[in-house]
């Protein structure tokens, strides 16, 4: 028998898997190891490096992060704040293979992004049920910890907080964010967020706890998601999100643009205010999003834009999703 703790990396090398571990009384006997090596062969490809390059006009810099592959059209899945804000995503598997990735779409509720990637001949996670996960059971996450690529954690489950968040003893490493966490039999149960800052009841207070969202949580936005961007047709290259307060309903406000995106070349702005489409009131992010999609790529629309207290007219010509056109 073997005893090793959850604070144990693996570090994963094609088949070769070096394991560097701090013993902490957890037993894992021979053949729950073995299980473990073979659940990782069958999950890391599924894996995903993400680094999002950001600018602010004069330097450049990267923020690392991770995902997984939803299904096999390429889509993927990671926590928001790994890829929001960036003028560009790149993603890398774990077979050496690498290209730009674009944002789908973000959910600011759940925090939850699903990404397209460029990448054919692939193999999606296989999707499990957080909900049965009995406590104290081993877990993996498989990630990006510290800029290695695929690497390996282990983590035990410790039950879930008042707000439904999974808790997992880990300890999470940069990079990690946005890492699957897969149970005994190497499918998903939940997608990890970060670390956990505030003590929790109950658990004692030097435990590092990592925090992940549920896969039922995930797939219950995700898979709206999916069907939207399946549907889409037009594409204007921007974000936008409800506004709260006094325009609550009547409008949205801009938060992203797509450089050299449609939206961009009509010289509409991060921070603007978007009254209207085509002469009509926009409700909120997620109508706005419909109305776009059913346009005919080559049409143009006018948005009505308030800016510093003026409002003015932008004309935008609709474009097709830039994967569909590199594809």
């Amino acid at each position: 028998m073997i005893r090793v703790g959850t604070q144990l990396l693996l570090i994963l090398f094609s088949t070769q898997i070096s394991l560097m571990a701090q013993t902490s009384g957890v037993p894992y006997d021979d053949e729950s190891g073995a299980g473990i090596v073979d659940q990782i062969r069958r999950s890391h490809e599924a894996v995903v490096s993400l680094r999002t390059y950001l600018s602010d006009g004069s330097e450049i810099w990267s923020r690392i992060g991770s995902g997984f592959l939803y299904d096999r059209d390429g889509y993927a899945v990671t926590r928001r704040c790994v890829v929001e804000g960036g003028d560009s995503i790149i993603a890398t598997l774990a077979d050496g293979r690498c290209g730009r990735a674009w944002i789908v779409y973000s959910d600011e509720q759940s925090e939850v992004a699903l990404l397209k990637l460029p990448f054919n001949d692939i193999v999606p996670i296989a999707v499990g049920r957080g909900a049965n996960l009995p406590m104290y059971s081993h877990v993996v996450v498989l990630g990006n910890a510290m800029g290695v690529f695929p690497s390996v954690g282990m983590g035990t489950y410790i039950g879930l907080r008042t707000d439904g968040m999974m808790m997992v003893e880990f300890v999470v490493p940069p990079g990690n964010c946005g890492s699957p966490v897969l149970d005994g039999n190497g499918k998903v149960v939940g997608l990890l967020m970060g670390r956990m800052t505030a003590p929790e009841k109950g658990i004692p207070r030097n435990t590092q706890v990592g925090i992940a969202l549920p896969i039922e949580s995930v797939r219950s936005v995700i898979d709206e998601m999916l069907a939207l961007a399946r549907e889409r047709r037009g594409w204007v290259g921007m974000s936008v999100t409800d506004i709260r307060g006094r325009l609550r309903g009547q409008a949205v406000e801009v938060v992203r643009l797509v450089p050299g995106g449609p939206t961009e070349q009509a010289e509409i702005s991060v921070g603007d205010t978007l009254l209207a489409i085509n002469g009509e009131s926009i409700q909120n992010a997620k109508i706005l999003a419909a109305k776009v999609k059913k346009i005919v790529p080559g049409d143009e629309i006018i948005f009505t834009v308030r800016k510093g207290g003026y409002e003015f007219s932008r004309t935008v010509r609709v474009g097709s999703l830039p994967w569909d056109e590199d594809e």
